[in-house]
Order: C-alpha cells, then structure tokens, then sequence
C-alpha cells in the first residue's frame, strides 16, 4: 500500500533528487504511524488513513518541485537533457557505422578513403544532430505546455480512499534501464536505415521500405518517451508496442530476406562472392535473432496484459 503511493510520487517528480524526496515521504508515513499506532505490525487501514494524512500525489510532490516557466522545466528536464543525450549518441553510432559499410559499396569517390569518411561523418552528423534537437526539444516542450499535472491546481484535487485505491499500481512500472536501452539502438536504427540501406536495398520499394522503417522506429522512440513521462504501463502502450513488433518482423523479413532486401549482386561484385555468401547467411542468422527478441518481447507483453486484466 505505501509502495503503490510512494510510487505515484515518485512519477511527479524530477529524476535528480527523486530518491531522497522518497525516502523524506517514506520516513514521515512511519513517523505518523508511530505516534499514531504505537510500534508494530499495522492493519490496512492505519496504513490507509496515514496515506491520507499525507495528501494526493498531486499535492505532494508539488511542494518539492516548484512552478516554472522556462520551456522545459521541472520533472521534464532531467528526461529531457537524458533522451537528447541518448539520441545523439546513438544517431553518431548508427552514423558511424553506415557510412563506414556505405564506402566500400561507393565506386565513384575518388578521394582519400579517411578524408571521405570524416567529411561524411561530419556533414551527416550536423544534419541529423540538429534534427534529433529540434525534434527531442519539441516534443518536451509540447509535454509539458499540455501536461495537466502542470495546469491544474494540487490543492482542488479531491482525495479520498476511492480516489487512492484508483492509483496506480507500482507493479505497472516502467524500467528506466530498458527506456533508455531501447531508445539508444531505436536510434542507432533510424541513423542505419537512413543512411546506410539507400546504398545496400534492390528493388523499386527501397524508399518505401526505409520510409517505413523510419516511421516504426520513430513511433517507437515517442511511445518510450510517453512510457517515461507515465512511469507505468498501460493497456494502450501494451498494445502497440506488439503491434509495433510484428510490423518489425515484416520489415526485417523485406530487409534481410526477400528479393527486396539487400542486394546480394551488389555485395557479390563488391566483396567477393565467398565473402558475400557468408553475408547472406549471417543476414539470415541476424533476422533469426531478432524474430526470437521480438517475440518474446511480445509474448511478455501480452501475458502482462492477461494478468492485468484478471486483478481488474
């Protein structure tokens, strides 16, 4: 019960200084039922009526976090500063290695192979940097001039035993750790299908396929961001997260797989066509790989999904 108020703080808060916030509220609930209840086991309801003593989250965590007015403050910044700094990092390792893979399939260029791969490195880097800003800075900034928590006044919110058994379970909560994973390689692969596969795909549906590709990575990348404003999942987010795996496999299977997907030929002139079969089987052993990840992402999520539904 403490764990699951504890918890809707904690989602109020910025993530600097959040543990130590926590601790403060946890010390004080005990404080309470000390003085209150004397020492020992407590009931439910002594538990309940010193939750209630404290106030709605809401309320709360408002009185460890002031109001600002800068673009992106509050709880928002410290997410903010961490996304920006994890998509460019990831957008300079998926570069990186792009337009590395890219210059052995460029026949044309007849500059020094290190200068050529610099100047690439650098204009590309430019572009998608201020790009990832541009784009990381907006959504932020759009979260919290629409957030209600932000709007609405703590000190109206009603608080009750129905308003806290209504809370949110902390056993919903999202993993910062996997966040941050998955933005990072969700990154590296926007920065990859962007840069590196207009070079490698065969076919007439290359453009489709990355534009496709761009636009699943990219739903991706705001559904974590939405998952790290919440702190918890919910039905929705379950959802589209498998929806957005299994649209996964498909593109992989065009990339790796199909007549669509890499051009073998190409990679045969270029590499050697020993070198090449080697590719093609590791191609197949990496889309191997990434079905077994996706799946099991997903067979996690729905079996989350069943359990949810049983306590509800």
């Amino acid at each position: 019960m403490i764990k699951k108020y504890l918890f809707n703080i904690s989602n109020l808060l910025p993530p600097s200084g959040r543990a130590e916030i926590i601790k403060e509220i946890e010390a004080g609930l005990y404080d309470y039922l000390e003085e209150h209840f004397g020492h020992g086991e407590y009931s439910d309801a002594q538990l309940e009526a010193a939750i209630l003593s404290m106030g709605h989250p809401k309320q709360v965590a408002d009185s460890y976090r002031g109001r600002s007015y800068a673009l992106i403050s509050g709880r928002y910044f410290d997410l903010y500063w961490l996304v920006l700094k994890i998509a460019l990092v990831a957008s300079f390792v998926g570069l990186t290695f792009a337009i590395a893979i890219g210059d052995l399939f460029n026949t044309t260029n007849q500059e020094p192979i290190l200068l050529s791969f610099f100047i690439d490195l650098l204009s590309a880097f430019w572009d998608v940097g201020l790009n990832v800003f541009a784009v990381v800075t907006l959504i932020f900034a759009l979260v919290q001039y629409y957030s209600p928590l932000d709007e609405e006044d703590a000190s109206d919110v009603k608080w009750d035993e129905k308003v806290f058994h209504a809370l949110q379970d902390y056993s919903t909560s999202v993993s910062l750790t996997d966040m941050i994973f998955e933005i990072f390689f969700t990154a590296v692969g926007i920065a990859v299908a962007t840069t590196l596969l207009p070079n490698v795909l065969a076919g007439p549906y290359s453009r489709v396929i990355i534009l496709s590709i761009s636009a699943v990575f990219g739903t991706q990348i705001l559904l974590n961001c939405y998952l790290l404003f919440k702190g918890s999942w919910q039905m929705s987010s379950r959802l589209l997260t498998v929806v957005l795996n299994v649209i996964s496999i498909a593109l992989g299977y065009l990339v790796f797989i199909s007549p669509y997907g890499i051009d073998k030929d190409k990679v045969s002139d270029k590499l050697g066509e020993r070198i090449a079969s080697g590719v093609q089987i590791s191609l197949v052993i990496t889309f191997a790989i990434l079905v077994i990840i996706i799946l099991w992402d997903s067979y996690g999520q729905i079996n989350r999904l069943i359990s949810e539904n049983k306590k509800n």
